[in-house]
């Protein structure tokens, strides 16, 4: 996508050239459809002056990204996590940060400071991303809810993506995920191989 970022106007025929240089089929079959859609939006996003319209194509191309690679990962995630023990892995070992905030996949969304997700997602008018959150096979089982978010399973891709569109709706603006999640030490421990001390 480098060959975009200096040229400010849209050019569909060079974006259908970049669209046409990713490999078709699925991910299962390590297709790219799903880049494709995802890089459409980017563009779409980039040249949309309307601000809600603008974020829901972001969001949907992040959020198409990330289906993709988790849909590559899912063969890895399954072989990691032994069938008898993954609702006791999801329920106690799957802790993370964004930024000060503790989060756990097996607990529901809360809305990042108190709130529900950034008023320009409130209410979605993309239809691709409707579809995508609550069409036939949508991945949000209770859209425009946070109710029923968290996971039980990891290990299930449709569990764990139901958790990971809540938290992105809901997180879209949050400053800490513009933040560097290690300092420099911490990072030059892990290029050594060691485990860094302080918060990971």
């Amino acid at each position: 996508m480098d060959q975009f970022h200096t040229r400010p106007d849209f050019e569909p025929e060079r974006l259908e050239a970049f669209l046409g240089s990713l490999r078709p089929g699925p991910a299962e079959g390590d297709g790219q459809d799903l880049l494709k859609k995802a890089f459409r939006h980017y563009a779409l996003a980039r040249h949309e002056p309307e601000t809600d319209a603008r974020h829901e194509h972001m969001l949907l191309a992040n959020l198409q990204v990330i289906l993709h690679e988790h849909i590559r990962l899912q063969p890895h995630i399954q072989g990691a996590m032994p069938a008898p023990l993954r609702r006791l892995v999801t329920a106690h070992l799957l802790d993370f940060q964004v930024g000060p905030e503790e989060l756990s996949v097996c607990e529901d969304i809360e809305g990042w400071g108190g709130a529900g997700a950034p008023v320009t997602l409130h209410k979605l008018e993309n239809e691709d991303l409707i579809r995508f959150l609550a069409g036939p096979g949508g991945w949000d089982r209770t859209p425009n809810s946070y109710v029923s978010s968290r996971a039980t399973n990891w290990a299930d891709i449709r569990d764990r993506m139901n958790y990971i569109v809540d938290l992105f709706r809901c997180r879209h603006f949050d400053p800490n995920l513009f933040v560097a999640p290690h300092t420099a030490d911490q990072c030059a421990e892990l290029l050594r191989g060691r485990v860094p001390s302080g918060p990971l």
